[in-house]
């Protein structure tokens, strides 16, 4: 699992979330995993779209449960089913 990159991203708005979420990359980091943090903010959509831009092996998101399953669909409604979602509430 070490090698395997990783997006991370909210997609709460408060800054509270980019706090989570910038924490969460650097235990993963620290972890040996490579990591792009996106941010918060963010649509489901725009963290799929990551997640295929930067052949990530997983994306996780900050977020509620609904949008964590809502990201699951899209990745495999296009062709993306080995992307694994990792949801972390907020």
């Amino acid at each position: 699992m070490a090698d395997r990159r990783v997006v991370v991203g909210s997609t709460a708005t408060d800054e509270g979330a980019s706090d989570r979420a910038a924490a969460e990359a650097r235990r993963r980091r620290d972890a040996g995993q490579e990591v792009v943090l996106l941010g918060h903010g963010l649509d489901v959509e725009h963290l799929a779209r990551a997640a295929v831009a930067e052949d990530a092996a997983e994306v996780v998101v900050l977020g509620s449960a609904a949008e964590a399953d809502t990201l699951r669909a899209w990745l495999a409604e296009h062709a993306f089913p080995g992307v694994s979602v990792h949801h972390a509430p907020v």
